[in-house]
């Protein structure tokens, strides 16, 4: 119940004030909840890994991060090598460049997962 100032009578609330708070109160809790729920879930972790595979028909000199050419890839093979930690997440974006290097190039590869894979034909 409610008390007009200007008249001496008691009005009953139709609504209930009491009743629109707690609904105003459990609306924003929902809302919350559901917001909190939706916040997409970035790709993270401490040890992600950069991989090239050779498509080609030939076998591949190469080496990571120009430490020589002492290893060989075969056609169809893949090698990899350790990145560090990715963190997709672009308030806290994270992720290294290694480069893979033949006697002919050197790629700079950027990490854009936790296990990015590269092809070539060399």
């Amino acid at each position: 119940m409610r008390y007009k100032a200007a008249f001496p009578i008691f009005v009953e609330d139709p609504i209930g004030m009491e009743t629109l708070k707690i609904s105003k109160v459990i609306i924003l809790i929902i809302g919350l909840v559901l917001f909190s729920k939706c916040r997409k879930k970035y790709e993270h972790c401490d040890n992600a890994t950069v991989c090239v595979k050779n498509i080609g028909s030939n076998r591949i000199a190469y080496a990571w991060n120009n430490n020589g050419l002492a290893d060989t890839l075969e056609p169809g093979n893949t090698t990899c090598t350790n990145a560090g930690e990715f963190n997709a997440d672009p308030r806290n974006q994270s992720g290294e460049i290694v480069y893979f290097t033949t006697k002919d190039a050197t790629w700079a590869i950027k990490t854009t997962s936790c296990k990015t894979e590269k092809e070539i034909d060399h």
